[in-house]
């Protein structure tokens, strides 16, 4: 995911699934992000996942195994995808049903796993939506 080889060009979709936040940092997974356009014809859509930060806009995990998005981090990408003609939505949602407020801890149970502990935060899944721009 850190190099792209050139010659993947003129898809209709890329898609990957939680694992920007394993690429070693916050600005690696947002440069695969911004990457991944080139691989698209344009209108073409990316759709990525990754981990929201839900505990804090301000303090995260960065430059460990696992990171953790805040939202805005994830806002200045859009905002920088945008300045270069790119069409994007991102999901921020975090439900109010009863397993949406349901944070399992280490040990995980797995049932349900929509939000989990992760050191001191708690983290969900978010999905991006990208469309490349001409």
């Amino acid at each position: 995911m850190k190099e792209i080889p050139r010659d993947l060009r003129g898809f209709d979709f890329a898609w990957s699934a939680c694992s920007l936040e394993h690429l070693g940092s916050i600005s690696a997974g947002a440069s695969f992000v911004e990457k991944s356009l080139e691989v698209l014809r344009p209108g073409g859509l990316a759709v990525h996942t990754t981990e929201l930060n839900c505990s804090s806009d301000v303090d995260t995990i960065d430059h460990e195994d696992c990171v953790l998005y805040r939202r805005r981090d994830l806002l200045e990408l859009g905002a920088r995808l945008r300045a270069n003609g790119h069409d994007l939505r991102f999901n921020f949602y975090l439900g109010d049903l009863p397993d949406d407020r349901y944070v399992d801890l280490p040990p995980f149970k797995h049932d349900p796993h929509l939000k989990l502990r992760i050191g001191r935060f708690t983290t969900t899944s978010l999905g991006m939506i990208i469309r490349r721009g001409e």
